[in-house]
């Protein structure tokens, strides 16, 4: 890839660098719900190659959006013009028309706060503050992450016959370039961790059979790293809980049939 005279051939050096607290709470301030960490700070780094990041936000929008379809199976049967989701949620309505009650739910919600902050709790901050303990917006946060999820799950369902794949970055890249023995390596440091994501999403529609593809567990449902050959997360999904939950699964069809 090349423009404006810089050539990038290799994304083993391109890195998130996190900001990790001891302390992670949502506050609102003028309307706005905000992520906050507080106490000791630490620094981690995600690079790219690693596609942990990637699968982390994927499994946190599917956990958000099976808590909301939890809220909206409990309360189906009341007046939905009393509940601030009043639809059932979907991707597409997340970022069309109604996607601003249903983040706005979500961003309240006791348990989708709980999902986000223990995701804050292994991950850091997902974006760089723009001072030391401004924390982060939670409904841009919000529709980015599901707008995320929206394209990994179109390749996911319909993965793209072409080779071609264009990878377009809108945003802030810091290029570290430092002289190594006489030669110049390049990191690319990204500001958001859903940019890496999106590289990290990118790496992985180019070659899905590499030995670190994105597999959906057959047990759990969870999203995981590793070979194209794998079925099992193996924590604790393996051959043997499969086999379990099939029986399982035979056994309450059978008590449904009789």
């Amino acid at each position: 890839m090349k423009k404006n005279n810089i050539i990038v051939t290799d994304f083993r050096d391109s890195l998130f660098v996190s900001k990790k607290y001891e302390k992670y709470t949502v506050e609102e301030a003028d309307g706005i719900l905000t992520v906050f960490g507080s106490g000791r700070i630490i620094e981690d780094k995600f690079r790219g190659p690693d596609k942990q990041i990637l699968v982390s936000l994927m499994n946190l929008a599917d956990d958000l959006m099976a808590e909301a379809k939890r809220y909206e199976a409990i309360n189906s049967g009341h007046d939905k013009k009393s509940f601030t989701c009043s639809c059932v949620p979907t991707i597409d309505g997340i970022i069309k028309h109604d996607h601003g009650a249903l983040l706005n739910w979500m961003g309240h919600d006791e348990a989708c706060q709980k999902l986000i902050l223990s995701w804050c709790d292994k991950y850091g901050l997902p974006v760089e503050e723009a001072r030391p303990g401004s924390g982060f917006e939670l409904e841009p946060f919000l529709c980015q992450l599901f707008k995320l999820n929206k394209n990994f799950n179109e390749w996911i369902n319909d993965p793209p016959e072409s080779k071609t794949f264009k990878y377009v970055m809108s945003g802030r890249l810091i290029y570290d370039i430092d002289i190594i023995d006489g030669v110049p390596e390049m990191t690319i440091v990204f500001p958001s961790v859903l940019d890496l994501a999106r590289l990290q999403l990118s790496l992985t529609m180019c070659n899905p059979s590499d030995s670190e593809t994105v597999i959906q567990c057959q047990v759990c449902s969870r999203w995981f790293v590793g070979n194209s050959r794998m079925k099992y997360c193996g924590d604790p999904c393996n051959k043997m809980t499969a086999y379990r939950k099939r029986k399982k699964e035979e056994e309450a069809d059978q008590g449904v049939k009789a």
